[in-house]
């Protein structure tokens, strides 16, 4: 029977029901209650930060793109390595090397989104640029000098045969440019200082200077091209004119360097042929497969074969070497080795030798715009394209389209100055003209998140996508770590990924890596083709964890390996799968090798192949503050449930157990049903001993 409420209860649950006081009914709602508003809590709490991160992972709106993708800035440290005993090194002593360091700036934009797939994929395009991090960064930058290996040189010898005795077939045409160019800029001098010759000879001369008269005068020639081939055939202007205080002699004419000369016609036909570079190509094509039909063809443009020999002569011994090399680039900074500003060592500069063979130079940082604007006049602009996680967020942030292609495939031929292409198997057979690694898809490969929700359990590796590898390198967990409070996990790459396929000469190695051709040494990966084809290579700084037979025993001033400094690692956090803090360290460096490099056999006398190191960057970035703050809080109000969830837990079950002793606590009062039934009894009782007789 329930106290005060027996009359609302049906007959045979107030027979049947133990009876409850309202205290302990009141003590079992609430403890009822509590617990499961505690067990909600945490339930409800999860749900709001699952919800959370979804949002901030998945990226299908405008302006979910805008705030995750554009006005992207990072610390970007750049240690250029510095020749500091040039002479000595061309002496054939070992390079004496010192580190010097710059502040940069990397800046990113990424705009124009396009949705497509039902927005579970989004293309754009991408701007970058790299900056001094300040204006005494800048002055420095422009200030100081580093000596250097020329990328230039190296990509020159590349692109035209792989070795400098073979590059000087190539080059010919480039050496024979430059000889037109000085005969011809010989001419416009004499044209342009006609009147002081004039004046010297005490006669006049009409007053234009492309008259017949006017050139015989100056020149002994009917026009300035014939005197362009008189004067290389066989000097005559310079004899002309040689009682001139102004004039000087050449030392370029054919018949100084072959005691031969020419006809003008045929000295015009000569530098005309040669500095052509599709048919200087062919000439030389023809020498090398002794066709003398094809040979034969260029006496219609004028040449003789019967001073072939004087031609192959001029053409491949003087021209490039001693002319063009020796003299040119010497004297214009362009040989091996060159001295150039920080500024121009990372974004750039005019190389004589570019000069004639291509546009310029854009440095070791690549081509970079000042502007979106002028990036999207490039043809055909970059695009990339990515998942944005409406689908799944196991994809979220995964490439499907980088720099305009899906595949990394072999590259077929190399740009000539003129814009004509010629085929790399056909003509010189050397490996640079390829990409070095066999093709590989990007698509699915992660970049700055990984999968989120992975705080539960612990994922041993992921794979990430490496640009200056161009290829997919493994990072496997090494701690966990705590970043301004936020608790990550730290990857390192896995050593596997730079070890040698080499290995009957390498050990350890792996055997894998023949995909990606490194058959060098381990923790040394040649690069894709760079500009010009120049032979370079990822390592990490200062050449860590190579051989010393590599590092010490050839260079002097490397610092031993450091993996807190020098190292490369990232730490993902695990209930977003972002990047909280990174460094990625990588140095560049050029692959020397004395079967190339055959005219600098002074540098090869302790080892046949040097990996000479140029600098090295760290690419850093830390989560900032303000999301630091939002994944503490996070992560608090996480705790706060369970706290708050064990908290009313334990009350509630404080509740439920105090009904078991409320009633011996706290006895029941009698109640007046009970007192009546009492006294009904005792009549009953008094009634009963008045019938005294019948009960004995």
């Amino acid at each position: 029977n329930l106290q005060d409420d027996s009359d609302y209860l049906p007959t045979f649950l107030r027979r049947r029901m133990p009876a409850m006081s309202r205290p302990r009914l009141l003590l079992v709602l609430a403890g009822c209650l509590l617990v499961l508003v505690g067990a909600c809590i945490s339930v409800v709490v999860e749900m709001v930060i699952e919800s959370a991160v979804r949002a901030s992972v998945a990226m299908d709106t405008n302006d979910e793109f805008d705030e995750a993708m554009r006005g992207i800035q990072s610390p970007y440290y750049t240690h250029i390595w510095n020749i500091t005993n040039l002479a000595q090194v061309l002496e054939g002593e070992k390079p004496a090397l010192s580190q010097v360091t710059y502040r940069m700036r990397y800046t990113e934009e990424n705009y124009a989104p396009r949705w497509r797939d039902g927005r579970r994929e989004v293309e754009y395009r991408s701007w970058w640029a790299y900056e001094p991090f300040d204006d005494e960064t800048a002055s420095r930058l422009d200030a100081e000098r580093i000596v250097q290996v020329n990328p230039v040189y190296l990509g020159i010898v590349a692109a035209f045969g792989g070795t400098e005795p073979d590059a000087d077939y190539g080059i010919s045409y480039l050496a024979v440019t430059a000889i037109a160019q000085t005969v011809e800029s010989y001419l416009d001098n004499l044209r342009n200082s006609s009147m002081s010759l004039n004046l010297a000879r005490g006669g006049s001369l009409s007053d234009d200077p492309d008259s017949p008269e006017y050139v015989r005068r100056v020149a002994g020639a009917d026009s300035w091209y014939e005197a362009r081939g008189a004067q290389f055939g066989n000097s005559s202007v310079t004899r002309l004119n040689e009682q001139n205080c102004c004039v000087e002699s050449f030392p370029i004419e054919f018949p100084v360097v072959t005691g031969l000369t020419l006809s003008p016609d045929e000295a015009n036909a000569f530098l005309d042929t040669f500095s052509n570079q599709t048919r200087s190509y062919s000439f030389i094509a023809s020498l090398l497969a002794s066709d003398v039909g094809a040979i034969s063809l260029y006496a219609d443009a004028g040449l003789s074969l019967t001073t072939l020999a004087q031609y192959i002569d001029y053409l491949f011994s003087y021209a490039p070497r001693d002319y063009f090399v020796d003299y040119v680039l010497a004297s214009g900074n362009s040989g091996l080795f060159t001295t150039r500003s920080p500024r121009e060592v990372l974004f750039g500069y005019r190389d004589t030798f570019f000069e004639y063979y291509a546009a310029s130079y854009s440095g070791i940082l690549g081509v970079q715009y000042a502007s979106k604007e002028a990036q999207d006049r490039v043809n055909p602009p970059l695009i990339y394209a990515q998942k944005t996680g409406k689908a799944t967020l196991k994809r979220a942030g995964t490439y499907t389209l980088w720099r305009n292609t899906t595949m990394m495939a072999n590259r077929p031929d190399i740009p000539l100055k003129s814009g004509e292409r010629y085929s790399c198997e056909s003509l010189q057979h050397y490996e640079s003209c390829r990409i070095w690694l066999d093709p590989v898809r990007p698509t699915g490969l992660t970049y700055k998140r990984v999968e989120p929700f992975r705080e539960g359990k612990r994922k041993r590796s992921y794979v990430l996508w490496i640009p200056e590898l161009m290829r997919p390198v493994s990072v496997v967990f090494e701690k966990d770590e705590t970043i301004k409070g936020v608790r990550g996990r730290k990857y390192v790459p896995a050593d596997s990924a730079l070890l040698s396929a080499n290995c009957s000469a390498t050990t350890p190695c792996n055997p894998d890596n023949a995909n990606y051709r490194m058959w060098g040494p381990s923790y040394h990966a040649s690069m894709a083709t760079t500009q010009g084809g120049v032979p370079a290579s990822v390592t990490h700084p200062a050449l860590g964890k190579m051989d010393n037979r590599y590092r010490h025993d050839l260079f002097d001033g490397l610092p031993e390996y450091e993996e807190s400094s020098m190292g490369t690692y990232v730490v993902i956090e695990p209930l977003t799968g972002f990047f909280i803090k990174g460094h990625k360290r990588l140095q560049y460096s050029f692959d020397l090798h004395a079967t190339s490099l055959t005219y600098h056999s002074h540098l090869f006398r302790r080892a046949s192949s040097l990996y000479f190191p140029y600098l090295w960057f760290d690419d850093t970035d830390t989560i900032d503050d303000a999301d630091a703050e939002h994944l503490r809080r996070v992560y608090s109000s996480r705790l706060h449930a369970k706290i708050w969830t064990a908290i009313l837990v334990f009350l509630g079950s404080l509740c439920l157990c105090g009904t078991l002793v409320y009633d011996r606590v706290f006895p029941p009062a009698p109640r007046q049903d009970q007192e009546d039934l009492l006294e009904v009894d005792t009549s009953a009782v008094r009634d009963t001993d008045d019938k005294a007789s019948f009960v004995a």
